[in-house]
């Protein structure tokens, strides 16, 4: 469970640091950057997930 929550924590700060780095980098328009670090922490959010907290173990 702790897996879990820190890596949507982590989606979370990486979320926020793609918005800064969109709209003040390369000045795009606030509803477009946000829309591109959402759909990037979405697929970083899966793929971590699926990787470590949903994977299962053989036996």
């Amino acid at each position: 469970m702790i897996g879990f929550l820190s890596i949507y924590l982590a989606g979370l700060i990486l979320n926020v640091l793609l918005l800064n780095f969109f709209f003040n980098v390369f000045g795009l328009n606030r509803y477009l950057a946000n829309l591109l670090a959402i759909a990037i922490v979405t697929i970083w959010n899966y793929w971590l997930n699926l990787k470590l907290s949903w994977r299962t173990t053989e036996n």
